[in-house]
């Protein structure tokens, strides 16, 4: 393979970490009256109670140290303050939330389900990877019509389950991290009869609540990032994607043929991709994982992002891809 014009930038390899809204306080909540253009990232809130009277913006935010059940009530009082019928931009953001429940967090959901037209965002920030202590519960998340920004960052004990019919009609961009799902519920939430206008879906540190396949058919989707645990099989259609990261998924077959930017990760190799083409715009790649199929597929690269090993890792890299010794140094 000739990489064309390829900038190959050695840097430490990134702690993986979901695309998400600025962060704000915590714990807060901040809302906007509609109908303004949601905002791509939420302002920082600053102090005082959410209310129906005209403003730009109303916050409500509690300070640190706070238990989850004063957190609770501080965001609970600030959306019952809230008398105006529509929001641009709903961002309830809590601190140290392992043990938050799915009855804390279901009435802002139902909330935002019927005054959220642009930005929903509620982040449950754990303070530690894998989170959450306590027995599975099960959160409903109700149809968001008018919503066209979904970000979900929970707690893992928490079992998101979507709605059985009822189209997110303008959402375009969704993130969901850090919760359980059942696989086919997933597949289905996802692709366009629920949600015909997605166009970016960010899965991240996601797990199924039983080892299945998940199935993703969607016309508009541009942007996929797939890390759901447990999932046995991944199916992907969508004729316009451009970006694409898979992981942790046993088997994947990926049709898309317009895709130009890949995230590498250390499953890709053994999936297949089924009309990806033989030059790609970008390529970030970790010199950890194996890759050689998937590079020979490759004619040109226009740009490669080289993300390279520690220090006390760079051995295992030279065995693995039969370097010499002076790549140790």
């Amino acid at each position: 393979m000739a990489a064309a014009a390829a900038n190959a930038r050695a840097r430490r390899r990134p702690t993986a970490a979901a695309p998400s809204p600025t962060t704000s306080s915590p714990p807060s909540s901040s809302a906007s009256a509609a109908p303004a253009t949601p905002r791509a990232r939420p302002p920082s809130p600053g102090a005082g109670a959410a209310s129906g009277r005209p403003c730009p913006s109303s916050t409500s935010a509690a300070p640190r140290g706070r238990s989850p059940t004063s957190a609770v009530a501080l965001v609970d009082g600030a959306l019952a303050g809230y008398s105006a019928p529509t929001l641009r931009l709903l961002d309830i953001d809590v601190c140290d939330a392992r043990l938050a429940a799915a009855t804390h967090v279901a009435p802002w959901l139902r909330f935002a389900a019927g005054r959220v037209a642009g930005e929903l965002s509620i982040r449950l920030r754990s303070g530690r990877y894998g989170d959450g202590a306590g027995e599975e519960e099960v959160l409903d998340l109700p149809v968001c019509g008018a919503a066209t920004a979904l970000r979900l960052r929970l707690v893992s004990h928490l079992r998101l389950r979507p709605p059985p019919g009822g189209a997110f009609a303008a959402l375009a961009t969704a993130t969901i991290q850090s919760c359980r799902v059942d696989g086919g519920e997933l597949g289905c939430l996802v692709s366009s009869p629920q949600c015909p206008r997605l166009e970016e879906l960010y899965l991240i540190n996601v797990a199924l609540v039983a080892a299945s396949d998940v199935a993703i058919s969607s016309t508009p989707l541009r942007r996929l990032r797939f890390g759901v645990r447990d999932t046995r099989r991944l199916d992907v259609d969508a004729p316009e994607l451009r970006f694409l990261s898979v992981s942790n998924a046993g088997e994947a077959c990926v049709t898309a043929g317009k895709v130009e930017e890949v995230a590498h990760t250390g499953d890709m190799d053994r999936y297949e991709y089924t009309q990806l083409g033989r030059h790609l715009r970008r390529l970030d790649i970790d010199l950890t994982s194996t890759m050689a199929a998937f590079l020979g597929r490759l004619d040109t690269v226009g740009e490669l992002s080289l993300h390279l090993a520690f220090q006390s890792e760079l051995s295992d890299v030279r065995r693995s891809h039969n370097l010499p010794s002076k790549f140790n140094n």
